[in-house]
């Protein structure tokens, strides 16, 4: 299984959920090189430290190996999926991206991407389903979530912050005041459009969040490692239907 996502932020999220279904990460290079996805396996120490493809991670469980791929950004997802079909050793069973909606309508956002996609590649081995949060029968089955519910506005911070909000809750509040207060007339213009754009005022919200459970770390480390996905939150309704995606996706009932 390949999973497209944006960034670190939703891969973290999406290795969470695979790691309750009883996935395990891949931590050796040698063992990536000989699966399917030997195309993607890390080269080692890069010549260049700059400008670096983002590199997927692995998971496994049993016969079953998921690279989830954050790709870079939105704007990276049609030529990456256009291509990924051949990039793979061997048949691709199943094929998914996990995308954010932001301020665009899911059915829209879904539309855009297939026409990205189609545009690099006429041909790139797969159909995307007829609706957000379905799956299209093929070779590979393909799926396409709309985060946050396929329905509305949103991104993978909204399901993050329904989460903090409840593992988190005197964190969530007082981040949440501390940046109320601060005084915007002393950022730049510069400073204050890029706290306002998408979702950054989310992403600020679950950094101050994440500065205490792991100082100095960027975000997608707490996530993985903190209560973000716990008992409390598997439950909650945007975690479960991004559950029931993945797990009528990847065919894994332990999802």
């Amino acid at each position: 299984t390949y999973i497209a996502c944006e960034g670190q932020h939703d891969a973290a999220l999406l290795g969470c959920l695979l790691a309750n279904g009883g996935f395990t990460p891949i931590r050796s290079r040698k063992l990536v090189r000989r699966g399917p996805f030997i195309k993607y396996a890390p080269k080692g120490y890069p010549d260049s430290l700059i400008g670096r493809p983002p590199e997927p991670y692995f998971w496994i469980r049993g016969s079953h190996t998921v690279a989830v791929h954050p790709v870079g950004g939105d704007g990276e997802l049609p030529a990456t999926l256009s291509i990924v079909v051949n990039q793979v050793k061997g048949p691709l069973d199943h094929l998914g991206a996990v995308i954010d909606a932001d301020s665009t309508a899911p059915a829209v956002r879904m539309a855009n991407l297939w026409a990205g996609v189609a545009a690099k590649n006429s041909a790139p081995g797969f159909i995307f389903p007829p609706v957000p949060g379905g799956k299209s029968t093929g070779a590979p089955d393909c799926g396409v979530y709309v985060l946050p519910d396929n329905t509305n506005g949103g991104s993978a911070e909204t399901l993050l912050a329904v989460c903090a909000q409840t593992t988190y809750p005197d964190l969530y509040l007082n981040a949440g005041q501390y940046l109320s207060k601060i005084d915007r007339a002393q950022l730049t213009p510069g400073e204050q459009a890029r706290l306002l754009r998408g979702s950054n005022p989310q992403k600020a919200h679950l950094g101050a969040i994440g500065s205490v459970l792991r100082p100095g770390a960027a975000i997608q480390n707490t996530i993985r490692d903190d209560r973000w996905i716990a008992p409390a939150t598997l439950a909650l309704p945007l975690i479960a239907n991004l559950r029931t995606f993945l797990r009528d996706l990847l065919g894994e009932p332990t999802i």
